[in-house]
This record gives C-alpha cells, sequence and structure tokens, in this order.
C-alpha cells in the first residue's frame, strides 16, 4: 500500500463484504489478559521516559507481539487544504520494508476507521481497495482503532494477520485500544517535546490515562502521586491519599508485607507481580497484582519507590470457580466409584463362591472365566475413576506383573469380538502353544491389543480380514493386528500414533472418534518399554500394527493378576462379623468365608452391630463405612471402647478409596482398610495373620 493506489473499479466488491467488525462479537470469548497489557504499558512508559524519539516504533513493536500479528505499525493523518492522508511512521513485522510510505485517505482502511471513530475489522480488504504495487505478504485480517488528541483523531493503530488461521477477537480489540490511549497520549507528548520539563509532562499524560493504579511513594510510604486509575479502584480522589501512608490501603494483618516490600525497594530490588488484598475506601476488599519499582534520583540514589496495582478479582474469581468445579467433579468421581463398587463387591463375590464349587459343566466354567476377567476388567475402569487427573496429565499408573501374552490376547479379542463379528470381519488369531510372559500391566496391555485391533475394525471395509499373529523375536515378543482395509497413506504414516490425529480418509465419511486411542497405545507400550511400528503401502492396500515388548526372565513367571482360589483350601477358623447394610454383599460374602471355615455372623447395621459383638465375640469385624444411622467409623470408635475392643481386627471394607478416606478410618481405629471388591487372597492373608 505505497502512494499511487488506483481508484476503485466500478466492479469491485463492496465495501461491506470486506468490513466484518460484527464477527469480534461472534467468535470465542477470552478472559482479559490484564497482566500482559499492564507489562506492554509499562515497558512503553518507561520507553517514553528515556528515549521518546524511538517511542512510536516501540508502539508498533509491541501492538505485534501483543497481539501476535504479522505486521503492526501506526498511521498518522495528515492535512493540507487539498486533501486528507495517511503516512507511516512506525511498522513492525514482515511489512517492516513499507515504513515511511502512506496512502490516500479514501484509498485504504484508514479512512473508515477515522470515519466511524471506532475499532474496525477488516477481511481480505485488497477485495475493495484495488492497489497499484503487489500486497506483500497478503492481508487475511487487518484490526485497526483510532487514536485521538484533545478529542480530535490523529491516526490508527492497527495490526494485520497474514496467516488464515489467525483470528482476531474481542480480547485483541480491547488490548488494541488501550494501546491506541497510549499512543494518543504519546504523540501529544510528542508535539509538546520542546516544552518545559517535557518528559514529566509526557510521563503524566501516560499515567494519567492508563486504566492501572499507579502510585508513587517515598521510602517512609507515604503517597506522593496518585492516577486517575488508582482513584477509580480504591476510590480515594488524590487530595485524599497524597501524604497519607500507603497502609491506610494494605488490612492490618498484611501489614507485613508493606515492610517486606520497602526492605526490598531499600535493595534495589523490583517486585514483579505480587498478589494480595487490599481494602478500599468503602471498607471492602480487592485483590490485585502488584509490580513495585525502585525510583532513583539523578545521582542514582533510591529515593521511592513506584507501583502499578492491576485489579485481578475477576481472575482469582474465575480460578476460585474453576477450583471448586475440580472438587465437585473429584467429589462426584468418588461417590460414582463407590456406588459402583457396591454392586461389583457381591458380584466378585459370588463368582469367587462358583470357583470353589467347582462346577461339573465345563462349558459353564468357561464362562465363568471370562466373567471374572471382564468383572476385573470393568473394576479397574472404577479405579481408574479416581485417577483421573493422572491420566489427563500424562501420569498413567501401571500395575506391574508377570502376565503370559496368550492371556492378554485372548481378554483383548473377547473385548473387541462384538465390534468385530458387527462389521462381518473374519479375525484369524496365531498364538504359540507354549506361554510367552512379559512383566506388565495386564489390564493396559489388554487395552493396547483390543484397541489396536478395534482400529483395524473400523478402517476396514465390511466383511473383511484381521489378522492377529504372536509371535518371538530375539528376547521380544512382537504381537502384529494385519488388516486389508482401506490402508494408510504413506505420507500420514509418522502422524497416526500423535494425539488427536485422525488421517484423512478421502473414500468414506468420517469412522468418528476423537483420535486418541492409537496415541494412547504408544504411551503405554513406551511405558512398558516397549515399541510400536506402522506399516502400510497406502491407501487401499491395508496397514499392520506391531507392538514389541521385552519378554520377562524366566524367574519372573509367577501367576497372573486374578485371584487363586483353591477348593478345599481353608484360611485358619476365625469368627468373622460382616456389618453392611447391603444384604447381598453381605451374605455373599459370609457364604464365601464359610467355604473357607469362618465362622460369620451378619449386621446390617452399625446398631446390630454393636449388638452382636458381647454376644458373638468376633476375632474379626469386616465393617463398611457409609451406612445410614450409625457409620462405620462410629462403629469402630465405639468397638474400641469395649474391654474386649482392643484385641478385635477392624477392616473397613468400602467402596470409598481416596487418601483421605484411608487417613479417616486410621484416626477411627481400623488395622485395614480394603476397597470394595476386595481381593480374596489379600483378604485371607490378613485372616491368616490375625493370632489366635
Amino acid at each position: 500500500m505505497q502512494n499511487g493506489e488506483k481508484p476503485l473499479s466500478q466492479n469491485q466488491v463492496s465495501l461491506k463484504s470486506v468490513l466484518v467488525t460484527e464477527e469480534l462479537d461472534r467468535r470465542a470469548f477470552r478472559s482479559p489478559d490484564f497482566e500482559t497489557q499492564c507489562n506492554a504499558l509499562d515497558e512503553l512508559a518507561r520507553e517514553l521516559a528515556t528515549s521518546p524519539p524511538t517511542v512510536l516504533q516501540r508502539v508498533a513493536d509491541v501492538a505485534r507481539r501483543v497481539l501476535r500479528a504479522g505486521s503492526a505499525g501506526l498511521s498518522l493523518l495528515s492535512t493540507d487544504s487539498r486533501h486528507h492522508a495517511f503516512h507511516w511512521p512506525a511498522i513492525s513485522g514482515a511489512w517492516a520494508s513499507k515504513g515511511g510510505g502512506g496512502s490516500v485517505f479514501d484509498a485504504s482502511p484508514f479512512g473508515v476507521v477515522i470515519a466511524e471513530g471506532s475499532a474496525q475489522l477488516f477481511r481480505y480488504p485488497e477485495r475493495y481497495y484495488q492497489y497499484s504495487v503487489p500486497v506483500d505478504p497478503p492481508i487475511c485480517e487487518a484490526l485497526l482503532h483510532p487514536f485521538f488528541v484533545d478529542g480530535a483523531p490523529v491516526g490508527t493503530i492497527w495490526a494485520i494477520a497474514h496467516d488464515e488461521g489467525r483470528q482476531f477477537d474481542r480480547e485483541d480489540a480491547r488490548l488494541l485500544a488501550s494501546l491506541a490511549g497510549f499512543a494518543g497520549a504519546a504523540y501529544q507528548s510528542m508535539r509538546s517535546i520542546d516544552s518545559v520539563e517535557p518528559t514529566n509532562w509526557r510521563l503524566a499524560a501516560i499515567v494519567e490515562d492508563c486504566e492501572d493504579a499507579i502510585v508513587s511513594k517515598d521510602l517512609n510510604g507515604t503517597i506522593e502521586s496518585w492516577n486517575g486509575g488508582a482513584e477509580r479502584l480504591f476510590g480515594y480522589p488524590p487530595s485524599e491519599a497524597i501524604g497519607r501512608s500507603i497502609t491506610m490501603l494494605i488490612p492490618e494483618e498484611r501489614l507485613n508485607e508493606e515492610t517486606e516490600i520497602l526492605s526490598r525497594i531499600r535493595s534495589g530490588q523490583r517486585i514483579h507481580h505480587f498478589e494480595t488484598v487490599r481494602r478500599r475506601k468503602d471498607g471492602s476488599f480487592v485483590e490485585i497484582s502488584l509490580t513495585v519499582s525502585p525510583i532513583k534520583d539523578a545521582q542514582g540514589e533510591i529515593i521511592g519507590a513506584s507501583k502499578i496495582a492491576r485489579d485481578i478479582s475477576e481472575q482469582k474469581r474465575i480460578e476460585r470457580a474453576l477450583l471448586t468445579a475440580d472438587r465437585q467433579k473429584n467429589e462426584f468421581l468418588a461417590t460414582l466409584a463407590h456406588e459402583l463398587r457396591n454392586p461389583l463387591a457381591p458380584i466378585q463375590t459370588s463368582l469367587y463362591i462358583m470357583r470353589l464349587r467347582d462346577p461339573r459343566d465345563e462349558a459353564l466354567a468357561e464362562l465363568q472365566e471370562v466373567m471374572e476377567r471382564q468383572l476385573n476388567h470393568l473394576v479397574r475402569l472404577v479405579d481408574d475413576l479416581l485417577e483421573i487427573s493422572r491420566i489427563t496429565t500424562g501420569k498413567i499408573d501401571l500395575r506391574l506383573q508377570p502376565v503370559d501374552v496368550r492371556t492378554l490376547v485372548s481378554t483383548a479379542v473377547e473385548t473387541s469380538r462384538p465390534f468385530i463379528d458387527a462389521a462381518g470381519h473374519e479375525l484369524l488369531v496365531s498364538v504359540p502353544s507354549t506361554p510367552i510372559t512379559v512383566h506388565g500391566d495386564p489390564v493396559r496391555l489388554t487395552q493396547v491389543i483390543s484397541n489396536i485391533l478395534n482400529n483395524a475394525c473400523k478402517f476396514t471395509d465390511p466383511g473383511g480380514r484381521i489378522w492377529l499373529t504372536v509371535r518371538s523375536e530375539a528376547g521380544q515378543v512382537a504381537i502384529a493386528v494385519r488388516d486389508n482395509g482401506i490402508g494408510i497413506p504413506v505420507s500420514a504414516l509418522s502422524d497416526v500414533l500423535k494425539m488427536f490425529s485422525q488421517v484423512s480418509r478421502e473414500r468414506g465419511v468420517s469412522k468418528g472418534g476423537l483420535g486418541i486411542g492409537l496415541a494412547l497405545v504408544d504411551r503405554l507400550v513406551n511405558l512398558h518399554g516397549g515399541s510400536i511400528d506402522v506399516h502400510s503401502d497406502g491407501e487401499g492396500q491395508g496397514s499392520e500394527f506391531v507392538v514389541r515388548l521385552p519378554i520377562a526372565k524366566a524367574d519372573m513367571g509367577a501367576r497372573g493378576a486374578s485371584d487363586r482360589l483353591e477348593k478345599g483350601t481353608e484360611t485358619r477358623r476365625h469368627k468373622v462379623l460382616i456389618v453392611d447394610d447391603n444384604r447381598d454383599a453381605a451374605s455373599s460374602l459370609s457364604t464365601l468365608l464359610q467355604l473357607l471355615g469362618c465362622e460369620t455372623q451378619i449386621a446390617l447395621s452399625g446398631e446390630d452391630a454393636l449388638a452382636l459383638v458381647p454376644v458373638f465375640q468376633p476375632r474379626v469385624i469386616l465393617l463398611d463405612l457409609g451406612m445410614p444411622g450409625m457409620s462405620g467409623l462410629e462403629v469402630a470408635q465405639c468397638v474400641r471402647r469395649l474391654p474386649s475392643g482392643g484385641d478385635v481386627l477392624l477392616i473397613a471394607l468400602t467402596g470409598w478409596g481416596q487418601e483421605e478416606d484411608r487417613r479417616r478410618t486410621r484416626e477411627a481405629g481400623f488395622d485395614h482398610h480394603l476397597v470394595k471388591p476386595v481381593s480374596m487372597d489379600l483378604l485371607r492373608v490378613i485372616l491368616e495373620s490375625a493370632s489366635g
């Protein structure tokens, strides 16, 4: 946009088609970034005080940085008796070489902005404004704001996006308006550069117009200057603030802060973004962020301090709301996990009983094994509800143990089978006849194989074929899933395992999903010390995913994750009182313990339990916590106060499993805290450890 623009031709688009200011209100809202604004104004004020000739260029540089623009600059309005025009004293970024140029008033967006007197947003303005020279790099969007001196427009400050992906919003417009206010004051100061004490005059103009509170004080804390922002923030006019101690703003419990601030200022330190609370004139409190800098005299001696105070009440309110929402989310997940664990407990206990009774029907026994594996998966998923924050931050917890790869494959196939059958695919599985043991988390590794199978199922046309092969390779086991599906473009192979990656498929509609399954697979495999490779000869050629894991040493091959209860194996005979308001959970657990050789009694409330203890005289009490009426914590405390209560083994058996719950049970006198559904191996170990 140099001098010599062509006039608009008759076949140009309308101005309305390139002037899209209303888009600012439709775009996503961002919270005001007061910290960035305050830092920018502080930087510009120091530039104006120390180097007036370069301040306009610094304004352009700051505008480009703050708005993340490709180019930014200032256009000053110059007039004579014949026409209006603009010249460009400062440009930053990709258009920096155009500095010193200019444009005619009616042949550029600047004229519209001056005429409207407000911020305007243009999109591809060259479609309306036809220039005689190339606009390079092109203008995708231009956000402009006028600035004024004594109420009259004198120029515009503008920012340009050369990238389609960068779109300006209301927060950008707000930040640009703040910089426009500074630009107007700075321009007015520049015109008065030869007046008496020009630096002080310029600084006064900037300080007075600043939205933030700017205050100076001596080394005793006495206020020496007080701008309009301070009056708006704290409620005191300058006549009621200047000459008084800054402590008039500080709550009594925070007076030590001022002592520390003055001490650091005397040592020459600058305090950055110190968050605190101050008191307004009306007695209300306001949360602020302080930046405090030393003030030096001509000899370099520190004589006082300047402070910029920014109101962060809204920011802190949003932070507290987010923390509250996060706490409520965690409480909800904990409650949900508790409610899910209660019905899972009797189901798992019933399966233990079925195993001990050794069903004769082999098909029924096989179905029981399936139910047990899937129940273990469900239990683990419930546990993950309480680990959601760890998962979202990438801190995935692994429960490592020796596990046979054949078992992993079998469980994964069971999990994916409904999807495979629904698509009419043929699945061909080939595994070694002898065990291959890896040291890993069985649930997570099953998730790895199942996710890859689901991916193959999703991207293979109906009636396709999928091969799952397991083989040993020089100290590693290779688990390969190959399909004859739609394949992966060679150019996209490197992106397949990235988070939220969804390779474009031109052959049909989207297959859905968030694009996190394979990224999670990659992360889990790496956490197990393995690797994953992706192969495809291109679109329509199918694909293959190969997971390689280190084979465990021979001495690591013990038993798997599920509990192994053998018929005829009895634990030491104990009297066990089971206290739980869930009748199914209490009854099934009682039956199982009886099969293991224990004598049991059931109480469905805390009051019934306390009545049974002196009569039944249990050695062990399995006690639920969340019962109506008297809670398990209260029952435990009452038991411990009984004459023989110190000898009873108290075990909390509950759906509540967070650290705070464990702390409460310890304080109530419990010996153990077990989370439903309980591992029977663990319970047997605890019962065996109980002395006669």
